[in-house]
């Protein structure tokens, strides 16, 4: 226990922030649909390895008053998800009418460097 207060543990720490920083420096992001120019807000939804939340959740959201006016930015840091996001970013799209902006991580980087750039957006809700 002595060795982690004495140097490792800030070397773990380090080696941690770096790898983070390495994972969300370069996302792939993809917009699906014709983005709002706009938006009333943002709304920000990390998918935690879950594909189906991102068709569900436009199942949900279409045809509600005035959803139109928020744009929507899906997040997953699993990615071995990438294809299967893209194919049903793309369905929800055409079948929902609603724009989805999707952003892959190359890894799992934890809930908060996720994001954080895009809570930083005037118009974000995180969820």
């Amino acid at each position: 226990m002595g060795s982690l207060s004495q140097g490792v543990g800030t070397q773990l720490l380090a080696l941690n922030q770096a790898m983070t920083r390495r994972i969300v420096a370069n996302p792939y992001i993809e917009q699906f649909g014709r983005p709002r120019a706009n938006p009333k807000a943002t709304i920000v939804v990390c998918l935690y390895g879950k594909a189906e939340f991102l068709f569900l959740q436009n199942c949900l959201f279409a045809g509600l008053p005035g959803i139109d006016e928020y744009e929507f930015i899906y997040v997953c840091n699993s990615p071995e998800l990438a294809e299967t996001l893209m194919q049903e970013a793309r369905s929800a799209s055409l079948v929902y009418g609603m724009a989805n902006k999707l952003v892959i991580l190359s890894g799992n980087a934890g809930f908060v460097p996720l994001t954080m750039p895009l809570a930083a957006l005037p118009t974000a809700i995180v969820c």
